[in-house]
């Protein structure tokens, strides 16, 4: 567990994102709680928080379906970027037991206050994870792999913290496992990077993106397999959500929400021969 600092947070402020577009959502993982030392000093009216929650609610149970775990069995599983323990909330209810970590103090004491039911620690996930070889049965992880890519100091190389990161994931995963990992890619080339790491380090899968066609309702799943499971039966990348609503895809297939790059992302099924 991560010990409890000594800070004051407030517990009844909250704030909103008026319009939660992909992009603004993306402030679901730097909410109030982990803003609150930063925005202390400063006035500004607070709103209502539940629709930050209800989104984040709304992802991590695509994620836990993307699991595919079977119907009853309380798994073990890992929130990877927990924050505050939304997702936590969601596990909870499905009847699942539990582990996340966040690189934000900030944001786990906040999981402490409100009695998150999981262990938790301060991690970064660029550094990877030290758990026993197939300790859990399936991983979630919501706006946050993203930021993997991101060379936020002078020691961070994106390749080297992805690979490090899915290499101790893949063994931390019983064989057969799925990890799930909702994020918001910028560009085809990031999505390239990402998913050549995580085939190069054992994964399968591919990217499943609901509602394609929507501007605010688009979101990307990565799916990831670890190995096939022991019965033998061969895994298939889910089926995305609302491919036929607001008009038909085009011939390009999904397109990213960036307006800077645009880039195509068709929907695939990855192999060590398909990305490099």
């Amino acid at each position: 567990m991560v010990a409890r600092r000594q800070q004051n947070i407030p517990e009844s402020t909250s704030y909103t994102i008026l319009d939660a577009s992909p992009k603004e959502a993306l402030l679901l993982k730097t909410s109030f709680w982990s803003l609150t030392q930063e925005l202390a000093t400063f006035s500004f009216c607070p709103t209502i928080s539940s629709r930050i929650a209800a989104i984040q609610a709304e992802m991590a149970s695509r994620a836990v379906e993307l699991l595919n775990l079977p119907q009853g069995y309380p798994g073990y599983i890992l929130d990877v970027g927990c924050g505050s323990g939304l997702s936590g909330e969601v596990l909870d209810e499905e009847g699942h037991i539990w582990v996340g970590f966040d690189i934000s103090p900030a944001m786990l004491e906040v999981a402490l206050d409100q009695e998150a039911t999981g262990d938790l620690f301060l991690q970064d996930a660029g550094q990877g994870i030290a758990f026993r070889p197939g300790t859990f049965d399936g991983c979630i992880s919501i706006s946050v792999l993203q930021w993997l890519c991101n060379a936020d100091k002078a020691s961070h190389h994106p390749k080297a913290r992805l690979t490090r990161f899915f290499s101790t994931l893949y063994s931390a995963l019983r064989r057969g496992a799925r990890a799930i990992f909702q994020f918001y890619p910028e560009n085809d080339d990031q999505v390239q990077l990402i998913m050549g790491c995580a085939v190069r380090c054992g994964f399968e899968g591919g990217l499943v993106v609901d509602y394609p066609n929507s501007k605010k309702a688009k979101k990307f799943y990565l799916c990831l397999f670890a190995g096939q499971a022991i019965n033998g039966v061969k895994q298939q990348l889910p089926a995305a959500l609302g491919e036929d609503e607001e008009g038909e895809p085009d011939e390009h297939g999904v397109q990213y929400t960036s307006k800077k790059y645009g880039l195509p992302c068709h929907i695939m099924q990855s192999s060590p021969d398909t990305c490099h």
